[in-house]
């Protein structure tokens, strides 16, 4: 088995306190007894963690190689790189609560764009859906300050130790914490309303008399390139330019956690991949097209690298800094072409790859690269590590062990404990879930092709929380594909035969094809990593079924 991928063995069985399971609910209010901090070891570095929603190695490195990405550069060599593994479903709402909580999906329960987890009405999840505490959460607990601005899936803002802007904050009273921070931020959210600042930030991406009603004149020059980017750039530009602000506002307070979460490269990559890269399609854009929307990614990530840079520059190199993605992008083609059909999906050429990236650099952290990646499920525990806290064994994944420096892991040795037992509450407002404001996000994720565009707005008062087994079939399948992948690459047989078990009794259909399944999952993975995923004992053993071979007498 892959040590990249075990727990680590350096892990202490020490627990710093008695902490248990908490579970959200009603507006985010973890249940169950809070434990009083116990005393630590003076505390590490400041860590701070840099979100970029798709962004690849396979774009960055050769703009690093032409000098376009110098601040992304910078770090690398100075850091710990590595390709990010993600595991199924590639959602990202999904995978970044799973980075901050470190459970599977089933468990933390942000399981896909929207609630509820069946067919009908829909609404954008929110983060009271999240069943257990996310690392801003366990930081508070232990007394760390905590910044955080833009997280995915982070609305309502919760009340931390610290501040929080929540990735729909923007005039929102629940999107925010402290409730005055929305004061601090206004004049920013003021000028980003303003049309002579939309159409600048607009024109950067976006080279021509961009006029949003072009998509209903046929006739004019720019109908179709308006149609590409309406509801996937020209908004998120600006959305995108507040929560740099904000970070950039934010970052020269005295944070022990500080996280920033940044979207345009997905965005851009969703809509423009076929205009920046057309070889693996059979209908090439026009000249025109290309001229107009080629750039429109590596603008996206130069302006992610722009944004590094003066992120780094405002808090100086004595911090400990993990860039990391959720998931990679490449051409939505092949195994990869989006199984509808409808003319507003077509026009959405770019498709997720299991390739994200990870970088780590700063005074406690090893430089090199992780030749065998790093799981997704290993984020979390690995940045609990950087901060000193204790670590639930509830979590799947492990330490990197290459991250620490040892000198480092001497100081602030990683600490075990049984599981988390702690309180989270999210901000109380009077603040209704407006119909309108529903409306407007379903059809921002329909332009991303993440639901339908027919699909209506549910009640307010629709069901958050249903037990895993009757959620929607092929979400769930899609999830539980995504556990198993993962167990596989941990080479961990027992866990397998743990959720073959489950499934005879809840899924018995996908149970008796899940060696199947999972061999063509684990191909198509295999496809986007320059490393062996798995060893071939592994490989042998789900090609047999899942049967082991006969123990030597």
């Amino acid at each position: 088995m892959n040590s990249k991928f075990r727990r680590a063995s350096w892990l202490a069985l020490s627990a710093v306190g008695v902490i248990g399971l908490a579970t959200g609910c009603g507006v985010g209010q973890g249940d169950g007894q809070t434990e009083s901090p116990a005393v630590e070891d003076p505390k590490p570095r400041p860590l701070v963690v840099l979100g970029i929603d798709g962004m690849t190695w396979d774009l960055a490195q050769p703009m690093m190689d032409r000098g376009e990405m110098p601040h992304l550069a910078e770090l690398v060599k100075r850091g710990l790189r590595g390709d990010m593994i993600a595991i199924p479903p590639l959602s990202s709402p999904t995978l970044w609560t799973t980075f901050a909580t470190g459970r599977f999906a089933r468990h933390h329960n942000v399981m896909d764009h929207t609630y509820p987890y069946v067919a009908g009405p829909k609404r954008r999840v929110r983060s009271t859906l999240r069943r257990v505490p996310a690392i801003w959460n366990i930081a508070s607990h232990y007394e760390r300050s905590v910044g955080v601005v833009g997280y995915f899936a982070s609305h309502p803002a919760e009340i931390v130790n610290g501040v929080m802007v929540s990735d729909r904050a923007w005039g929102s009273a629940e999107g925010v914490y402290p409730p005055e921070l929305l004061d601090e931020l206004r004049p920013d959210i003021d000028q980003l309303q303003q049309r002579e600042e939309i159409q600048k930030l607009q024109q950067r991406y976006l080279h021509w008399p961009y006029d949003i009603h072009a998509i209903h004149r046929p006739e004019d020059r720019y109908h179709r390139v308006t149609r590409v980017v309406k509801g996937r750039i020209g908004k998120h530009v600006v959305t995108e330019e507040l929560v740099r602000r904000a970070a950039l506002r934010l970052a020269p307070r005295d944070f022990d956690l500080f996280m920033v979460y940044l979207r345009m490269p997905d965005h851009a990559s969703h809509a423009t991949w076929m205009y920046f890269d057309d070889a693996e399609f059979e209908d090439k854009p026009s000249p025109l097209e290309k001229e107009l929307l080629s750039d429109i990614i590596p603008t996206s990530y130069r302006d992610t690298d722009d944004f590094l840079g003066r992120l780094v520059a405002e808090l100086g190199d004595e911090v400990n800094l993990v860039v990391i993605s959720d998931h990679g992008f490449g051409p939505a083609a092949g195994s990869w072409k989006p199984g509808n059909k409808d003319d507003e999906l077509f026009l959405l050429s770019g498709s997720h790859r299991p390739d994200g990236i990870f970088l780590a650099a700063g005074p406690d952290i090893v430089a090199g690269e992780l030749p065998s990646g790093v799981n997704a499920m290993d984020i979390a525990p690995t940045l609990l590590a950087l901060l000193g806290l204790p670590i639930s064994e509830e979590l799947p994944g492990g330490v990197v062990e290459d991250v620490l420096d040892p000198r480092i892991r001497q100081q602030h040795e990683p600490r075990s404990t049984p599981s988390y037992r702690m309180r989270w509450k999210s901000v109380d407002t009077e603040e209704e879930l407006r119909e309108d404001v529903e409306s407007e996000d379903l059809e921002m994720l329909a332009s991303l092709g993440y639901v339908s565009s027919e699909a209506s707005v549910a009640d307010a008062s629709a069901a958050e929380d249903l037990d895993f087994w009757e959620i929607d079939e092929r979400l769930r399948r899609n999830l539980v594909l995504g556990e198993g992948l993962f167990h596989l690459l941990r080479d961990d047989r027992e866990a397998i035969a743990e959720l073959l078990g489950e499934l005879q009794t809840h899924d018995p259909l996908l149970a008796e094809h899940l060696p199947r399944v999972l061999r063509k999952r684990l191909g198509l993975w295999q496809e986007s990593f320059p490393f062996p995923l798995v060893s071939e004992q592994v490989r042998q053993w789900v090609d047999s079924g899942f049967v082991d071979e006969p123990a030597d007498d």
